[in-house]
């Protein structure tokens, strides 16, 4: 073999040498290249994949922001200062968010479960708040030495109990009291000293307290309940209130279906002057648990353990219109409206608990809870308004344990309180907003 003959060999050894060098990088960089896709498109997917919030209900985050969306542009309202203030009336002086919860709430994000009570009431929050699990206003009477028994039962709820961290969360509370010579700096700073220094041990013992006991009591003052509903409610930094007696529990998880049912009506019909939205409202047996869900309720409704509120003595006043729709409805997952009424003809005494706004008539806050019938005047002007009563399929309030079943002794002041609600009351009422055929006052 000569030399040419050579030089062409070991040349064509060369480039295929080189050809196969060249074709394995190929396929190492293609190999290589597919894995480094393959590792963006997992970055890529992690970063935007929707992701659920580790909380009891499971809520997927990019749903949660859609749903607050949704009801900032349904609701539509004006977000609330949520400040200290010290309001003088003729009557009180109020310490308005005196102890504030630590979350504060935009008008559209939740529904303000707004109460009263005195200091002897208050261990009831536990278990409103254990279910409610949403902001929560209460007012709370504390004249005299009561004032100091107040700052006790809330330093426990706030800190000696297993709602601590709710009640810390979602309560707030406002102190009032009949006017007096105090000095303002030394009130606002007083649950502040007292914090300091308190124990769950000490603060314990005024859980026990009789009512009887109460500076209230043995100074004979009328307990101003219609004031402290008012007090409790235009606090409120919600647009939608829910005024309800502090006895009074509620089923948990309305808070998301109703907002879920507003959301669903895409008619807007809901959100029209004149309608609130009512619980149904029963009594339990004192030895049996008080039921959280539907399907409970009912169990204990048709076992006779369950009965609708103050049906004893005073059925008219709580019957619930469509009760029958009401309690044979086994859609227990969703909100609807069963039925929607009028404060009229088998319903003309109804005292309802329900759902509305700060635009909603006040309570009469000359009527105290000695008169009696306090909350038939508000009751009677929504009826001369022509307010819609939109009964709901799930929800429904169960009173602490215990069923009436006899008529309480009538007040000193039930006579004074019926003659100034037909001598004061019915005719300031009908001067600014007229009559209507079927509407009753008492």
């Amino acid at each position: 073999m000569d030399n040419i003959q050579l030089q062409k060999m070991m040349m064509t050894k060369t480039k295929i040498a080189q050809s196969q060098s060249f074709t394995k990088f190929i396929r190492i960089n293609i190999k290589f290249g597919a894995l480094l896709a393959i590792v963006i498109f997992g970055i890529i997917y992690i970063i935007f994949q929707p992701f659920s919030v580790d909380s009891d209900s499971d809520i997927d985050l990019n749903v949660e922001i859609s749903v607050a969306e949704q009801l900032k542009t349904i609701v539509n309202c004006d977000n609330k200062n949520f400040t200290i203030e010290i309001i003088q009336t003729d009557k009180f002086l109020i310490l308005k968010n005196y102890i504030k919860a630590s979350k504060y709430f935009e008008c559209h994000e939740s529904i303000t479960y707004t109460t009263q009570g005195e200091f002897t009431f208050l261990e009831n929050i536990i278990p409103v708040i254990k279910r409610w699990r949403a902001p929560m206003s209460v007012a709370v009477y504390s004249p005299g030495s009561d004032l100091m028994s107040a700052m006790n039962v809330i330093f426990y709820l706030r800190n000696c109990n297993a709602a601590t961290d709710l009640v810390k969360e979602y309560v707030s509370f406002h102190i009032f009291f009949d006017r007096m010579e105090y000095n303002e700096n030394n009130i606002l700073t007083l649950y502040e000293r007292l914090e300091a220094t308190l124990k769950c041990s000490h603060a314990a013992k005024f859980l026990k307290v009789h009512q009887n006991e109460t500076y209230r009591i043995k100074n004979k003052l009328s307990y101003p309940i219609n004031a402290a509903r008012n007090i409790a409610r235009t606090a409120a930094t919600t647009y939608f209130v829910f005024a309800c007696d502090i006895e009074l529990y509620p089923n948990p998880n309305f808070v998301d279906q109703f907002f879920e049912m507003i959301i669903d009506d895409k008619d807007g019909k809901w959100m029209e002057e004149k309608n609130v939205f009512v619980f149904a409202v029963f009594e339990v047996l004192t030895n049996e648990t008080i039921p959280d869900i539907k399907q409970d309720l009912i169990k204990l409704v048709n076992e006779q353990k369950v009965f609708l509120f103050h049906s004893h003595i005073c059925l008219e006043c709580h019957m619930i219109p469509g009760v029958e729709l009401w309690l044979n409805d086994t859609d227990y997952t969703s909100m609807k409206v069963i039925t929607t009424a009028k404060r009229q003809g088998p319903f003309f005494h109804w005292e309802p608990f329900y759902v509305g706004t700060n635009n909603d008539p006040l309570f009469d806050d000359r009527i105290t809870y000695e008169r009696s019938s306090d909350k038939m005047s508000q009751a009677y002007t929504m009826c001369v308004m022509d307010y819609n009563f939109n009964v709901l399929s799930n929800a429904f309030l169960v009173h602490k344990n215990g069923v009436k079943t006899n008529r309480p002794t009538r007040q000193p002041g039930f006579k004074e309180g019926v003659n100034f609600l037909l001598n004061v009351a019915l005719p300031e009422i009908s001067s600014k907003y007229g009559e209507r055929e079927g509407c009753r006052l008492s």
